[in-house]
């Protein structure tokens, strides 16, 4: 796994959770 796709994964699991909360 390189690291510059595991900084991606985080980044969009965190905007997920973002969009999640906010409707």
């Amino acid at each position: 796994m390189n690291k510059i796709e595991n900084i991606v994964k985080k980044y969009i699991i965190h905007h997920g959770m973002f969009k999640w909360q906010t409707p």
